[in-house]
């Protein structure tokens, strides 16, 4: 979806993270006026608060917030939802590949666990022949 100006885009990140100005303004730490004088596309965000929207909510497309083109999550997204600063929630794709994940992880750790074993073996094999010699 293509939206003509980046105070529109501000509102469509707003709304899907379910934020208030007050919780714009919190998270980009700028005023609530600013946040409001942004959202009424009265104001221009600055650089600043651009980086910060990008940098608290990494699965917003930069090249989408800027320009409007491409579409506002990333093809890589989580798609981590914030209501207020410091909470998440996840939605059931999120929750799925973060599971696929730590099924992977678990899996590498038992692979480990097995060639460590193996080494050991190898190792204590190692000694009994010296000890034998």
């Amino acid at each position: 979806m293509v939206l003509n100006s980046l105070n529109q885009r501000v509102k469509e990140v707003m709304k899907y993270f379910d934020l208030d100005q007050t919780g714009l303004a919190n998270i980009t730490k700028v005023t609530r006026q600013t946040a409001n004088g942004i959202i009424l596309g009265k104001a221009k965000p600055g650089a600043t608060f651009l980086i910060v929207l990008l940098t608290e909510f990494k699965d917003i497309d930069a090249r989408w917030l800027l320009t409007g083109e491409g579409e506002m999550l990333s093809a890589t997204s989580y798609a981590t939802k914030k209501k207020d600063v410091g909470q998440e929630r996840f939605d059931k794709e999120a929750y799925a590949n973060l599971r696929r994940d730590f099924d992977n992880l678990r899996d590498d750790i038992q692979g480990y666990k097995k060639q460590i074993e193996f080494l050991q073996s190898l190792i204590a094999g190692e000694d009994l022949k010296k000890r034998a010699v």
